[in-house]
């Protein structure tokens, strides 16, 4: 997921950005017209970093290293001759930092008392009963995860037996867990009974009650792109992402049917799963960089190693970015109570400010 979200803001927010150093002139005083290529590879992801304010998730920072080459122009008057255009002897290598924020998709169908008293609902997995609270806060998840379902409601001392259907990406029903709602509980969950590999793709949760849907969410199921540190092949893929079919419900499973989209037919949505089963190399990372993008909200960008250039972002490149450790929400961002200081000759303890 990390590589995947690089690779999307390289490509997206970077792709406007220029390469300055502070010992260049500007082009009115006669330096030649530069461009910058910025490129991302896999190996080049650093590490996920859980941002929290206040012991509430903010986002997650994504620290990765961007590769910069430059080029320049022979000529100022003429910089849209190609021929004009030169590569310069140097890659630049810039490490950065990234918030992103995963998407919380949550539709309310129909609108009364009992819809009220859900006060929210999402799919992750990493669950942690003890805390109440999902580990996996970007909600990452593959082929071989185990989804569950976290509701939490508002108590009114009354209990509800409520249905929960999982519907794949082809708008088949894949399963359906029943649970009662203690009035007096706040927070529970339901593990899903999927077996794996699950099929890629937006997943659906419809939540029935009273014979009618109130409130329905959606997850991502991200496609690998490595399986042991390795890209698939096209002999694994087949396998990986086929998804598990026939799902394994029981009887009472055709009449939840009835609560499927009419409007997404089953057969062309298949062959459509069917084809991005077969996915490999270079057209393998488009389908996971174009799932992940619209389900991620892309913020601001920082410099960590800056000392000597800049890059400079926008139209006009009028934006600079910020230097890591002036970004509040960054990693590198000081830190007075866990800096160090020196140790109390008194006391022995360390000063820590």
């Amino acid at each position: 997921m990390g590589t995947s979200l690089a690779r999307i803001i390289v490509r997206f927010n970077l792709k406007a950005c220029h390469l300055m150093r502070p010992s260049e002139t500007d082009q009115a005083n006669g330096t030649k017209e530069r461009y910058t290529d910025i490129r991302f590879h896999e190996h080049n992801l650093d590490q996920m970093i859980v941002y929290k304010n206040d012991d509430l998730y903010k986002g997650t920072i994504i620290q990765y290293k961007i590769i910069i080459d430059t080029f320049s122009s022979a000529e100022n008057n003429d910089i849209n001759n190609i021929n004009n255009i030169v590569q310069e002897d140097e890659s630049v290598v810039l490490q950065v930092q990234t918030l992103v924020q995963p998407k919380q998709i949550l539709r309310v169908l129909k609108s009364d008392e009992f819809s009220v008293k859900l006060k929210h609902l999402e799919v992750s997995s990493s669950y942690d009963q003890k805390e109440q609270m999902s580990r996996d806060f970007t909600h990452t998840m593959g082929p071989y995860s185990e989804p569950i379902l976290i509701h939490e409601w508002a108590t009114d001392n009354v209990s509800y037996n409520v249905s929960y259907l999982w519907i794949d990406p082809t708008n088949v029903l894949a399963a359906v867990t029943s649970v009662m709602i203690d009035g007096n509980t706040t927070i529970d969950h339901v593990r899903s009974t999927l077996k794996t590999p699950i099929l890629p793709g937006e997943w659906k949760i419809k939540l029935v009650w009273n014979s009618q849907v109130f409130v329905e969410t959606s997850f991502l199921i991200s496609p690998l792109e490595f399986l042991n540190k390795m890209p698939l092949t096209s002999q694994q893929v087949g396998f990986v992402h086929g998804g598990s079919y026939p799902y394994s419900l029981k009887s009472a499973g055709s009449f939840w049917t009835r609560y499927l989209d009419s409007n997404k037919p089953h057969e062309s949505l298949e062959r459509k799963a069917a084809l991005n089963s077969r996915r490999t190399g270079f057209d393998l990372q488009q389908w996971i960089d174009s799932l992940v993008s619209r389900w991620f909200t892309i913020g601001e960008t920082c410099v960590l190693n800056s000392a000597n250039i800049a890059l400079r972002c926008g139209t006009s490149w009028t934006h600079s970015l910020e230097s890591c450790v002036r970004t509040p929400w960054s990693s590198a961002y000081p830190d007075p109570k866990s800096d160090i200081v020196s140790i109390n000759g008194t006391s022995g303890y360390l000063n820590r400010w």
